[in-house]
């Protein structure tokens, strides 16, 4: 039982620094539509931010390489791949994204660029599985990529999992 105690209060820290970290983030992310970013050669570069549009989608701006579209999904969506997804999905998307894939999970509120709307039918009819996984994998600001911390396997499971929100 000391053990379980433990292990609550450190998820428990650790949420509280995310959550810090997040904030502190938001409070320097540039109010414009415009982020700038240093490279490492020197060169200042601006890169465009997307907002939600007045639909209220957020998945707009993402720049897919034409390879994504073509990516077929090799994990069918039986009900353990939507099982499993839906596990992964709440430790890694749901605190943005929200429950209910409505873009309105408890951090939403902190973010300058909102994020995306999974149970809007046309938004994801835009996408293929494909172009699902590379977002997941590479991330866009404020979302992080995920190539790094998930296996390939796994992002696989969650985008059979958020293809259940538009249904």
């Amino acid at each position: 039982m000391r053990k379980s105690l433990m292990g609550r209060l450190f998820i428990l820290c650790l949420i509280v620094i995310f959550l810090n970290i997040a904030l502190a983030l938001r409070d320097h992310m540039p109010s414009s539509r415009t982020l700038t970013v240093r490279r490492a050669s020197g060169d200042v570069v601006a890169s465009p931010i997307s907002f939600r549009n007045a639909a209220g989608q957020g998945a707009e701006g993402w720049k897919l390489p034409a390879n994504a579209k073509e990516t077929k999904n090799p994990i069918k969506a039986t009900p353990e791949s939507v099982a499993k997804g839906k596990e992964l999905y709440k430790t890694n998307c749901q605190m943005c994204h929200g429950e209910k894939g409505d873009g309105q999970g408890p951090m939403a509120a902190n973010l300058q660029q909102k994020p995306g709307n999974f149970t809007d039918k046309n938004l994801m009819g835009k996408f293929t599985d494909g172009e699902l996984f590379w977002m997941i994998s590479k991330g866009k600001l404020p979302m992080p990529g995920y190539e790094k911390t998930l296996s390939k396997e796994n992002i696989w499971h969650i985008v059979n999992y958020i293809r259940t929100f538009a249904k």
